[in-house]
Formats: structure tokens, sequence, C-alpha cells
């Protein structure tokens, strides 16, 4: 019997995620249509808590300011497979369409080049990070899209907007999903991802080669931090990421340095983990209430680069 004050912490929506996902890697594991996986992953479809997870959050919603009159919105649909976008004009122009991917869309993001990110899970089971170039719509008839299947959408005088051409970032091999990601707009490149189940924090950062790879940032396992080992000497375990926090944002303040922002949305809790010193690695994580909040003035934009 679960005792209500668990069923209040951080703590039951990760073992609700994660009951998930071992039920339908039981059922997985047991179809004799499935081929041994050779990298110890399964091949599954994110069950309906997982996805609705998903879909109210965050990551699920991206913005582009494409040019200063030109908007794009991206939003995901992790079980129909699908990424939506719409683009407006400040001229009242507007176009919708939706992007079929043959893959679980899990969260979407623009890089500092503009590119669609869209981070998913294959059916083998693996979480990546593929990029998209968009072609900007316009008044004439755009050229086919490639890399996506389009889907018919409505216009109000804008055409086009198709996909241009794609390229896959980041592999990860993981039974988890990365639930949201936000690239670091002082550090040109790097972007951070976090996880669903584990709520592990990772900064992504290309390789020689182009591709990106993960390294932990923080955590709120303490147990994790071990695993890592040597390595997890900057690794911040703080235990408050447990908490599924709806929003999400980074910021430059003047005097306490470079901050990831996790909020309710309506700035009663928050957790700011802070890089004091802007070496890429956050030192402190401060749980915040209201009365915090105003105290610690992240609420100036004025105090933000």
């Amino acid at each position: 019997m679960l005792s209500p004050r668990f069923l209040r912490s951080p703590q039951f929506p990760r073992w609700i995620a994660l009951a998930g996902l071992l039920c339908v890697a039981c059922t997985a594991s047991g179809d004799p249509t499935h081929a041994p996986d050779p990298v110890g992953l399964v091949r599954f479809a994110p069950p309906v808590a997982v996805v609705q997870a998903l879909e109210e959050g965050s990551g699920r919603v991206a913005f582009w300011q494409a040019r200063t009159d030109l908007l794009c919105q991206a939003s995901v649909r992790v079980q129909a497979r699908h990424v939506d976008l719409v683009w407006r004009r400040q001229d009242g122009l507007a176009q919708s369409r939706s992007l079929a991917v043959p893959f679980w869309p899990t969260a979407v993001f623009f890089d500092a080049a503009g590119r669609l990110c869209v981070a998913g899970k294959s059916v083998e089971g693996l979480a990546f990070v593929e990029a998209f170039v968009l072609a900007l719509p316009t008044d004439e008839t755009d050229s086919p899209s490639v890399g996506a299947e389009t889907q018919a959408g409505t216009s109000q005088g804008l055409v086009g907007g198709n996909i241009r051409s794609s390229q896959t970032l980041l592999v990860h091999k993981t039974n988890d999903l990365i639930s949201f990601a936000v690239i670091d707009p002082t550090r040109p490149g790097t972007w951070y991802v976090q996880m669903l189940v584990s709520r592990d924090l990772f900064r992504a950062r290309p390789t020689p080669s182009g591709a990106y790879s993960l390294e932990l940032l923080a955590t709120p396992h303490a147990e994790t931090k071990t695993e890592v080992g040597e390595a997890a000497q900057d690794v911040l375990v703080a235990n408050e990421l447990a908490f599924p926090y709806p929003r999400i944002h980074i910021g430059d303040h003047i005097t306490a340095g470079r901050l990831l922002i996790f909020t309710e949305g309506t700035f009663t809790r928050g957790l700011v983990l802070a890089d004091h010193d802007r070496d890429g690695y956050f030192e402190t994580a401060i749980v915040a209430n209201t009365a915090e909040w105003l105290a610690l003035d992240l609420n100036n934009p004025a105090n933000f680069r």
C-alpha cells in the first residue's frame, strides 16, 4: 500500500515512468518476433503514462525567430510520431504543416543555426537527436521536402517551409528518454538535455567528427555519481532534480553566473543550478520558493546578460 506521503513525493513520477518502461521491457523480451538486441536495449513504443509526461513537459514546444518578421513554432506528438510546424509572419500570413517521422519524438528545440532538432526514441530503443534544415516559407512554391514525409496542412498565404536536409547529431544507448533539451546561448554548439526517468542532466557538445557526445553534469541520485567514478568529480548531486518541473530556462546572471532555472511556470517553486565561475559545471543547487526567488532577484531581466 502506497502512503499519501509517497504519492506526493518527487520520486513518485519517476517510479511511475520506470514501471512503465519495465512493463514494456518484459513484454518485448517475451516476443519471439524480436531478435536479440546486441546492445541490450528494448524495442518499444513509449507507454501511455510516459507519453503523457512527455507531452505535458516543456520539451514539447519550441520557437524560432527565423527573421524579424517570421516566427516558427514546433511541437511534437509522441504517439502519432509527428512534428507540427506553424509559421507566422507579421503581415498576417501563416501556414501549418505536420511532418511524419520514423521514430517517437520526445522533445524539440532549435539550435543556434536555426535547425529544427528533434529528440526521439527509435524502434531499436536508442535515444537520439535528429537535426532538420528547414526552408523558410515564402509566397512562392517551394521545392519538395526530403528526410521526412510532409502531410497536408493549412495555409493562409504562405507556402514552402519544407525540410531541406537532415542529420543525426546524437545517438545515446539508454533505456531512458530525452524529455527536454535547451541550447546554451553563451556557448555555441552546446546544449543541455534531461532524461525523463532518471532525471539526470547532461551537456551535449560536438566532437571532431561532428557528432555530439553527452557528459553528465547533475543527478538527483548520489549513487549515480558513485557509479560514474573518477569522471564524476564535477557532477552535482541535486535531489530536487527528481521533481518534474514543466519549465526550464537558461540565463547568464551578472553576479550569480550561468544559471539553469527549473520552475513550475508560476515561480511558486523553482530549482536553480548555478555555474558561478562559468566553467561549464554547476557548483550549487538552490531550491527557491516565491520569497527566495524575489530575494535572489531572478525575476529582473536587467540582471541577465
